[in-house]
């Protein structure tokens, strides 16, 4: 068993720097340690990954702007011309998980920007010029997604309606013959312009 009383207190004092299940584990390794007094070597040897993680997310995340994503934008301004209230586009695989793009509220300062969520995190938004703003240390399977979405969009949506059953704007199972050879509902690929 490892004594590691300096850095569970050290990691107690950063843990809210830590994200989604870094989080978690986190603060189940600062809860085992209270009631048990150790760590076992296996437990100890996580703790100065997580924290080095919380060191780097405390760092300023400089704006990375990648121009080529104009077209995400473009289908979220047709799918607001439809009048599609909350447009989203949903994707995602086993390499890169579960993607939801969605609109920033009009009424807010990121207005007509798109955020990026990736498993339920924030990571970060696509401006007006197509620029994509990073938060939260994105990985390179999500930048290769977008990537991907931005260059062939309806494509990278038919793939996903036939990987997951569902429809990659509004999540419904495609229930419909016409739509499950399409990988995409009707409604849906017309308001998003395809």
């Amino acid at each position: 068993m490892a004594d590691m009383s300096g850095g569970i207190i050290q990691l107690s004092t950063v843990v809210n720097h830590l994200y989604g299940g870094d989080k978690a584990f986190a603060q189940s390794l600062i809860d085992f340690f209270q009631a048990k007094g150790r760590l076992s070597d296996r437990q100890a040897y996580h703790i100065p990954r997580l924290l080095e993680k919380a060191e780097n997310n405390q760092k300023p995340k400089p704006v990375t702007q990648v121009s080529n994503f104009h077209r995400i934008i473009q289908i979220f301004d047709t799918a607001r011309e439809h009048k599609h209230k909350t447009p989203k586009v949903r994707l995602g695989d086993d390499k890169v998980g579960k993607v939801v793009l969605s609109e920033a509220p009009a009424s807010g300062i990121n207005a007509g920007m798109i955020y990026v969520k990736q498993n339920d995190e924030y990571k970060g938004k696509i401006d007006r010029n197509g620029g994509y703003q990073k938060f939260n240390n994105p990985d390179d399977s999500l930048i290769e997604a977008l990537s991907e979405f931005a260059l062939d969009p309806l494509n990278i949506m038919k793939k996903y309606g036939f990987a997951t059953g569902t429809c990659s704007c509004c999540g419904r199972k495609l229930t419909d013959k016409t739509s499950i050879a399409n990988g995409i509902g009707p409604i849906c690929a017309e308001n998003f312009g395809f």
